[in-house]
């Protein structure tokens, strides 16, 4: 099965904690603390998109409404296909 499900974000495919932590049958926070453990090779708008509770309220409020992140979400963040890639390892979204 493929990792790789993503939906558009602005014009960028993504993946959210939430919707990863469903494909890879895990519990709450599976995938976030999968990024953790890598934040430091990651780069900020190539690898993932961090959206601020404050500056981009209406936008968290809409991912929210639309299922797509935790409704209990304060900051959200976005991973890229490649984020996914490096986060789990797989360069094609392939679990």
């Amino acid at each position: 099965m493929a990792l790789w499900e993503p939906f558009d974000f602005r014009g960028r495919a993504v993946m959210s904690f939430q919707a990863l932590d469903r494909r890879l049958h895990g519990p709450k926070g599976t995938a976030f603390r999968a990024f953790k453990r890598r934040r430091e090779s990651l780069v900020e708008g190539e690898d993932f998109l961090r959206l601020d509770a404050v500056a981009e309220a209406d936008a968290i409020e809409a991912l929210k409404a639309a299922g797509l992140v935790y409704q209990t979400s304060v900051h959200v963040v976005l991973l890229t296909a490649t984020g996914v890639g490096k986060v789990f390892g797989h360069s094609d979204g392939e679990a």
